[in-house]
């Protein structure tokens, strides 16, 4: 089964920004749908105030095949 990681940066409004694969599926095609999932999110919620700084670094984002079929 598939499976990709995603770094992406949560900035302090909740902005997504600098989604990169860090670790590849092997698939160019799942890999490419991993970032524009990660794009057309765009925003979640604001992360808390003291862990900010953390998530501005970046956070890892595990995506896996099977799960995306349900």
């Amino acid at each position: 089964s598939l499976s990709a990681d995603v770094r992406v940066a949560i900035r302090e409004d909740g902005t997504l920004s600098g989604a990169m694969i860090k670790r590849s599926s092997g698939n160019d095609y799942f890999d490419d749908s991993c970032i524009q999932a990660v794009k057309s999110t765009g925003r979640v919620p604001p992360p808390p105030a003291n862990m900010r700084t953390r998530f501005q670094r970046g956070m890892l984002l595990g995506f896996a095949g099977k799960e995306l079929a349900r």
